[in-house]
């Protein structure tokens, strides 16, 4: 996962990643979603980026 990616995600799914820099996102790029999570602390158990994207749609 690139930082471009990851600040893509955080936009998708309304993370503020203001104030991080990149030394903290590269740091969590290993982690992938769970990693972008964790910046801010964020429950993903049982989640997946895959079935959030399909919910999302509908409920917009």
């Amino acid at each position: 996962m690139t930082v471009e990616a990851m600040q893509a995600l955080a936009r998708l799914f309304e993370i503020n990643l203001e104030g991080l820099d990149e030394a903290a996102l590269t740091e969590q790029l290993r982690g992938g979603f769970e990693g972008l999570a964790d910046l801010r602390k964020i429950e993903t158990d049982g989640v997946e980026p895959f079935v959030v994207f399909p919910i999302d749609r509908v409920q917009a």
